[in-house]
């Protein structure tokens, strides 16, 4: 009796295991990195890409970036991760938007940087994505930051933690766009932000819904075998 106790309790503790491992799973890697900054834009000359903008009204500049948190590189100090990016900026009635086109992917680098500034907001999270807008060799550079004062809470573990960071007295949240066509120089948009935020979320995909409401059932099952074999020891 003891030792069919005993092995009933020893398969219940593996199918407990076997549950929490199913569960932990489900919130794996999948990440989307949001930003958004809106201000005063500047779109450039009018012989440029961006020249048509209207000029002297807001500028919303927001972008998600879809990645995956198991796949980021560390080279020399830059975390480097690839994934699929949408771009929306608006300016005065103008709206324009560009997806990742198939078959190519948006490069994103981020590295931590000090510097003494004026306005004492010393600390930098730089990032710099790397944009392909169609297959014929343009693309965007967008440059974003998020700055921060000596003693102010800074980012941790970026990319790979959820966050969240709003343009305030803590911190400053920069954004411009660089375009190129084959690597030449094709406009420019700049955006004096005072108002925006940047978002780290973890987003589980359906199918791990599914890995997840199976870990939990398991693991209920192997609990409600547990107990009886428990109980049968007494």
């Amino acid at each position: 009796m003891y030792q069919k106790s005993s092995l009933s309790k020893h398969f219940a503790r593996a199918l407990m295991a076997i549950g929490l491992i199913a569960a932990s799973s489900a919130f794996a890697a999948p990440a989307t990195l949001s930003t958004t900054v809106t201000g005063p834009g500047w779109g450039g000359t009018p012989n440029h890409i961006f020249g048509t903008l209207p000029q002297g009204v807001d500028y919303t500049l927001t972008t998600t970036l879809n990645y995956d948190s198991d796949f980021i590189q560390n080279d020399n100090g830059v975390d480097i991760v690839w994934g699929d990016m949408v771009l929306t900026l608006t300016a005065g009635d103008v709206r324009l938007e560009y997806v990742t086109p198939q078959q190519t992917a948006s490069y994103l680098g981020v590295r931590l940087l000090q510097s003494d500034n004026a306005d004492g907001y010393n600390n930098e999270l730089l990032m710099y994505n790397g944009f392909t807008i169609d297959n014929g060799g343009n693309e965007f550079e967008v440059w974003q930051s998020i700055r921060w004062k000596d003693g102010t809470a800074a980012p941790v573990d970026f990319l790979r933690t959820p966050q969240q960071f709003a343009w305030g007295d803590d911190y400053r949240i920069e954004s411009n766009i660089v375009a190129r066509q084959s690597g030449e120089w094709l406009g420019y948009v700049d955006v004096a932000a005072y108002q925006g935020s940047v978002t780290v979320s973890m987003v589980p995909e359906p199918s791990q819904f599914g890995m997840l409401a199976a870990g939990l059932i398991v693991g209920a099952v192997a609990l409600r075998r547990r107990r009886p074999a428990e109980r049968s020891r007494y």
